[in-house]
């Protein structure tokens, strides 16, 4: 399994979607909550699970560790 973590313009939340193997459909898998409305963000690649984010209304880049997602089993 393969996560895209997105994000919109103004609520504090991250979305992390499910890129299937074969098709065109991602699946919502989680809604995590952050601390920037994710004008801009990037994985940081020396610190495994810290995603940097811009918060525009402070000017400022903020690091937040982000928890580790996996895909529930539906039985």
């Amino acid at each position: 399994m393969v996560f895209l973590y997105v994000t919109g313009h103004d609520k504090r939340e991250l979305y992390v979607l499910d890129m299937p193997v074969r098709g065109d459909i991602l699946t919502h898998v989680a809604t995590i909550e952050t601390v920037t409305s994710g004008q801009a963000i990037g994985w940081d690649q020396s610190m495994p699970r810290v995603l940097w984010s811009i918060e525009r209304s402070a000017a400022s880049v903020v690091g937040s560790v982000i928890p580790k997602v996996e895909l529930r089993s539906e039985n």
